[in-house]
């Protein structure tokens, strides 16, 4: 809530400006809790290559998730599922709690932290302890615990949590990975959706099932 927001926003103004190397340029409060802006120096230029990728983007993306991963370990109750690139909350008067235009940065040397970040992550996970594992069968995400308490909530909305959107959208997910069909993943999430106190229109269900489907994604 908002008044546990405040208390942690010391815990996220000391992250932002001491830890990482490059400061943010906007910091913006929302009802949940914080968002955080690094805007470029530069535009990039996103150019397709033949082989039809896009470096620009997929460098974005890497980015984005290593300074997701890098707040989380600092941080508590960072968003790491979100979107690298979706619709983001207009700065207001009433919601800016730090801006500082000047303090942009260069993209080339964000992409480099983001490397070194990587390659640390990695050297770090190779030097823990490894425990001989027994070989088991493959579970079914479906089968998990966090599958069936996730599926039985009731009190989702656009204004809790990851809600009702995301909700769906890593239950489809969960559903593609465990081989349900998807046809019988929306039977399922038709019957969550109708659950909820404030269901979803069923276009969108089935536009967020379709999505989960696409074959972009491996699993939740």
């Amino acid at each position: 809530d908002v008044e546990e927001r405040q208390a942690k926003f010391a815990e996220v103004w000391d992250t932002a400006m001491l830890d990482v190397q490059f400061m943010p340029t906007l910091i913006l409060a929302t009802q949940k809790g914080y968002h955080i802006y690094y805007v470029f120096d530069e535009p990039v230029f996103v150019r397709r290559h033949a082989n039809g990728k896009l470096p620009a983007v997929r460098a974005a993306k890497a980015i984005a998730k290593s300074l997701k991963q890098y707040y989380a370990q600092k941080l508590p109750a960072v968003d790491v599922t979100c979107n690298s690139f979706g619709v983001f909350r207009v700065p207001r008067p009433d919601n800016i709690e730090y801006f500082e235009p000047k303090m942009t940065v260069d993209f080339q040397a964000l992409m480099t932290w983001s490397i070194n970040f990587v390659n640390a992550q990695r050297v770090a996970k190779s030097n823990q302890t490894k425990r001989p594992v027994k070989a088991r069968g493959v579970r079914r995400q479906i089968d998990q615990p966090w599958f069936q308490a996730l599926i039985n909530q009731t009190d989702i909305d656009q204004n809790v949590g990851y809600g009702r959107h995301n909700t769906i959208f890593t239950l489809a997910l969960a559903c593609y990975s465990s081989n349900v069909s998807q046809a019988q993943c929306f039977d399922i999430l038709d019957e969550f959706n109708s659950n909820l106190n404030h269901p979803l229109a069923t276009q969108h269900v089935q536009k967020v099932i379709r999505d989960a489907y696409s074959g972009q994604f491996h699993a939740a």
